[in-house]
């Protein structure tokens, strides 16, 4: 129940966009947009995503119920290998505590693989001890299928599963090395070999998608033999800039693994919505449990004390020096070593109430309580309103119109679409990083209509190339923020029979156009056409105004903008220069039926006054448009 309590009240955020956009695609598709995107994720749980999709819809709360299952799985699994351990009471408290624990409500309600990861490990953890006890059983062939199907899931779902797989073959090892009954049957090398076997298997498919990330992103630096390309092996800087990242160098390599160690407590602990006081609440209530679990629990268990050690202490001890090395690092990778903490704590907790009922109730009241306040705290905390794409896409849903295209900055952004806009609203999509202006030639350049989403940008931006690849081609009818996003709507202008009609500006500034008469709709975007010429003398600093007026001469719509959407400003105009200038505006949703005029004119950007035609007026008369019912 804690898993789907307020599911879809925080908004997606780029991980969970990032996962609905991969979801979408194909196995070959998703190798190589993950290097254009620095997207180093594996594939697995995102297949499992879209399959889900199919079924329950792309909405925040559909996509986040597929880790619910997972987290809810997890617990399920828990306690089956909490039970074959150390009994039902245990397995009780064990299923108890994750079921509450805080890491795991939050990332249950994340559109993430984190929930799978904890999964796959607790069911590979149940699956070894019970092929470690039924070895020889002629029937045990279905285990090793499932403990394949475990290991890809695991590393399916995040790449650092892996240290939990090397943790695991660490026990494998050591059973291997110490079995006296399997070296009498002369089986001593089938069983590790089988065990390799089954996970190399496993992660065959894994590898395939990688090394095909890793070769796109190391492009021509691979060497030719007999003609054929072939990849060389990556280098450390590749690996670092397959994940958008860098290497790290760390001035006081002691304080940052403190620092580590510490983040690693609080995760673990209190989850990361957790304050600090209420992790170190957390963790010093779990202490206590744990060292009695460690201490008496798993000396005298059926599971080594050696191997919960290396579930925990291996992956801790890797990444901390992996951090040393690359600077993108968190501790909720290491996710999948909660179930252990949550074992010998439980472990601990029964063996406390055999001694004694107080020392458990208090910490279990200290432990619930932290942990009560931590989630108090994620179901209501709103997330920052500056990340959040709702606004965005209920606007974008109203104005959106058939065959329009939408172009993204970030894989993320076009999965937040596709879980926020119903189907029927939902534009082509053209993700833009790494491509070039042909392709966003060949994919917009024939469309009438072009939105363009950013993040803490705009088309106005330096160096925001696509923008100003569609500020020269399109006129500019809306660019509205939303937070960090921006929302602009680019409009191909309106074609006209002939270009007839002319003006003239009191400073010699010449303006010719073609009539307009256009129907259109309330929330439509109108685009017209400009041609200025320039003075004989300096034009001094103008800007352009397109206003749609009513009957009565009022304002209903309107937009100012330099010409060619600022990139030629009039001080910039050389000598008689002939200048193509689109022009746009957005009409508004609640505009009456009716004609109105639409009029275009300039005015002074130092003293705001329009500049007059030689007839003495204010603005010239475009043409006409008619606002109908949709």
């Amino acid at each position: 129940m804690l898993r789907v309590v307020r599911l879809d009240y925080r908004a997606l955020w780029w991980d969970e966009g990032r996962n609905i956009f991969f979801a979408r695609l194909d196995w070959v598709s998703a190798a190589e947009i993950s290097v254009r995107s620095g997207d180093t994720n594996p594939p697995i749980y995102r297949l499992l995503l879209g399959g889900w999709m199919q079924l329950a819809g792309a909405s925040p709360f559909s996509v986040r119920l597929l880790s619910v299952f997972f987290g809810v799985l997890a617990v399920a699994l828990l306690y089956r290998l909490a039970a074959e351990l150390y009994g039902e009471r245990v397995a009780a408290i064990a299923a108890a505590l994750a079921a509450v624990a805080p890491p795991l409500v939050y990332y249950s309600q994340e559109a993430k693989g984190y929930p799978l990861v904890v999964l796959a490990a607790v069911w590979s953890a149940w699956l070894w001890l019970r092929l470690h006890r039924r070895l020889g059983v002629a029937r045990s062939s279905a285990l090793w299928a499932w403990f394949g199907i475990a290991t890809l899931l695991a590393v399916g779902a995040h790449y650092f599963a892996l240290l939990f797989l090397f943790a695991q073959n660490l026990w494998t090892v050591a059973w291997w090395r110490d079995n006296a009954a399997i070296r009498a049957r002369g089986g001593r090398w089938q069983h590790l070999s089988k065990w390799l076997g089954v996970q190399a298997l496993a992660l065959m498919p894994l590898l395939v998608y990688a090394w095909w990330s890793v070769a796109a992103l190391m492009g021509s630096s691979g060497r030719a033999f007999f003609g054929v390309s072939v990849p060389v092996f990556p280098r450390l800087t590749d690996v670092a800039r397959w994940g958008a990242t860098t290497t790290a160098q760390w001035p006081h390599p002691t304080a940052h693994l403190l620092n580590f160690m510490r983040a690693f407590g609080h995760e673990i602990a209190g989850g990361p919505a957790a304050a600090p006081a209420m992790a170190a609440g957390a963790g010093l209530a779990l202490a206590v449990p744990l060292w009695v679990g460690w201490r008496d629990r798993v000396a005298s268990g059926r599971f080594r004390r050696a191997n919960m050690a290396l579930w925990l202490g291996a992956p801790l001890l890797l990444s901390a020096f992996f951090s040393l090395r690359f600077s993108y690092y968190f501790p909720r990778f290491l996710i999948f070593t909660l179930p252990a903490v949550l074992l010998l704590a439980a472990a601990g907790t029964e063996r406390l109430w055999r001694r004694s009922r107080a020392a458990p109730l208090l910490l279990g009241l200290l432990l619930f309580g932290s942990w009560a306040a931590v989630l108090g705290g994620h179901y209501t905390d709103p997330s920052d309103p500056a990340e959040d794409w709702r606004g965005l896409a209920q606007r974008f849903a109203r104005l959106q119109r058939r065959g329009d295209i939408a172009v993204h900055s970030y894989d993320w952004i076009q999965g937040y679409l596709h879980s926020y806009l119903p189907a029927t609203a939902e534009p082509d999509y053209l993700f833009f990083a790494g491509a070039g202006p042909t392709e966003l030639e060949r994919a917009a350049g024939s469309r009438s209509r072009v939105w363009f989403l950013d993040y803490q940008t705009t088309p106005f931006a330096v160096g925001n190339w696509p923008g100003e690849w569609m500020r020269m081609r399109y006129g500019l009818a809306t660019s509205e923020a939303f937070g960090n996003a921006q929302l602009t709507l680019f409009v191909r202008p309106l074609e006209t029979k002939i270009i007839d009609e002319s003006a003239r500006f009191a400073n010699g500034i010449g303006l010719r156009w073609g009539a307009i008469a256009a129907v259109a709709t309330p929330g439509d975007a109108l685009a017209v056409e400009l041609i200025w010429r320039a003075p004989a003398t300096p034009a001094g600093a103008y800007q352009v105004f397109l206003h749609l007026l009513d009957g009565d001469g009022r304002l209903q719509a309107g937009r100012d903008g330099g010409p060619v959407n600022d990139l030629r400003p009039t001080v910039t105009w050389q000598r008689g220069e002939r200048i193509r200038s689109a022009h746009a505006l957005l009409l508004p949703l609640e505009l009456l039926h009716g004609e109105y005029q639409l009029r275009a004119g300039m005015y002074s950007l130092e003293s705001g006054a329009r500049l007059l035609t030689t007839e003495g007026a204010d603005s010239v008369l475009l043409g006409r448009v008619r606002v109908s019912s949709p």
